[in-house]
């Protein structure tokens, strides 16, 4: 974990922001295996500004540049307005990682699933109409990208003392993996790609509603685009099924009624023409493919 003067010297010595005290203006807000990420507060001339400055430690689409990606997509999507406004980056800088950037923090709670579940879709159907960028990676079909990762980690498996019981354990199977991948393709020609965020879930959302009188809609922001690709919009569909069924009692798409009031909130924000029936259809294959994809990339240990 990089320490808050390093972050401190580091930004000085960029210019990017003027800081005087890295005790009370670099926060360290949290740390995973991809990222470090620090709340800084600057005194400007407009007063009092907030950003949010990430170090970046692995790339999990396997890039080595991954901070240039990264800054790309955001730059991608910030036309929705519902995203993080990228201002720097740095690809090389030094002893602070794989590569830094600065970009707007924004503020908001969490999203609760079964409440603003509609946000959360009007704010996909925002991101998804923005125009696709060129200098971003492109997966025609991912599931057929998962068959090829699960098919490696299963043969791997297959050479364990204890290779049998794990996959007999797995409860899926790789023709399940082939078959959605099939499916998939059958629409994928058909329904032009679109910038996704790649692994959606509710904990990427934010959710402003502080000032909102009771005859007013809440708004929202999409916060997290390290694995931002151009793909079927049924990627980020399918991804948020998964995730805001796995949410408790604040759950939400738990069953087809619920898909349907979330899919048909979509559509009306992203101005889609596709029978509600068919959407979700196409929704849950990804779901599928996601939910099998998990279980088999869990069981490589």
């Amino acid at each position: 974990m990089n320490s808050k003067q390093e972050v401190y010297e580091y930004l000085n010595s960029k210019g990017w922001v003027k800081l005087d005290d890295y005790e009370e203006q670099v926060v360290l807000l949290g740390s995973g295996e991809s990222n470090t990420n620090f709340l800084i507060t600057a005194n400007e001339l407009s007063g009092e500004v907030q950003y949010l400055f990430r170090v970046n430690h692995l790339s999990r689409l396997g890039l080595m540049d991954h901070v240039e990606y990264e800054f790309a997509v955001l730059q991608a999507v910030r036309r929705s307005g519902v995203t993080p406004r990228p201002f720097y980056c740095d690809s090389e800088p030094g002893s602070l990682g794989m590569g830094v950037m600065l970009m707007e923090y924004l503020e908001g709670r969490p999203l609760v699933c079964n409440d603003d579940w509609k946000v959360a879709a009007e704010i996909l159907a925002k991101v998804h109409c923005v125009p696709a960028g060129v200098r971003l990676i492109e997966q025609k079909n991912p599931v057929s990208d998962s068959v090829r990762q699960c098919r490696k980690i299963i043969e791997k498996i297959g050479t364990r003392e204890d290779g049998d019981e794990v996959l007999a354990q797995l409860g899926v199977s790789i023709e399940k993996l082939e078959y959605i991948a099939g499916e998939v393709e059958e629409f994928c020609d058909d329904d032009f790609p679109v910038i996704v965020n790649g692994s959606v879930c509710p904990s990427d959302f934010l959710i402003d509603d502080e000032d909102v009188d009771e005859d007013e809609d809440k708004t929202g922001v999409l916060v997290d685009w390290e694995c931002g690709v151009v793909s079927s919009r049924y990627v980020d569909m399918g991804s948020f099924f998964v995730q805001a069924s796995l949410a408790g009692e604040f759950g939400y798409c738990r069953d087809d009624d619920e898909k349907k009031r979330f899919s048909e909130a979509y559509m009306n924000a992203a101005g889609l023409d596709v029978p509600v029936e068919e959407f979700v259809r196409r929704a849950n294959l990804f779901e599928q493919a996601a939910v099998i994809r998990s279980r088999i990339l869990k069981s490589d240990v």
